[in-house]
């Protein structure tokens, strides 16, 4: 008979604390009314979190998740101002908080 011990106590202490971080950003992001949002843009992929979902007023079976998806809810008004603010802030490798592209972060290519 074989036996193997492994003490996992300090990957679950590891767990227990991202559990504890994510709830506190989703507190935070509710408290001050903003979402989160990470776009992959080399496989064209946006998720966020389901507070982005109700101040956009969506459902997530109903958003695809793609870029033209978000582009959608932007305010026509808006579209041509946001989206230069978005390309600004992709060739300058920057996050930055783009009024109407929610609060989120931008994966370049190479740059995970």
């Amino acid at each position: 008979m074989i036996g193997i011990n492994i003490n996992v106590t300090d990957r679950k202490k590891t767990e227990q604390e991202v559990e504890r971080l994510s709830q506190r950003i989703v507190a935070a992001t509710k408290g001050i009314g903003i979402g989160t949002w990470e776009w992959d843009i080399q496989n064209n992929l946006l998720d966020s979190d389901e507070q982005v979902f109700h101040l956009f007023g969506l459902a997530r079976p109903d958003f695809g998740g793609e870029y033209e998806d978000w582009r959608s809810t932007v305010h026509p008004d808006d579209i041509e101002r946001v989206e230069k603010e978005l390309v600004d802030s992709i060739a300058n490798k920057k996050n930055n908080n783009i009024e109407n592209f929610w609060l989120g972060i931008v994966k370049l290519p190479g740059n995970e």
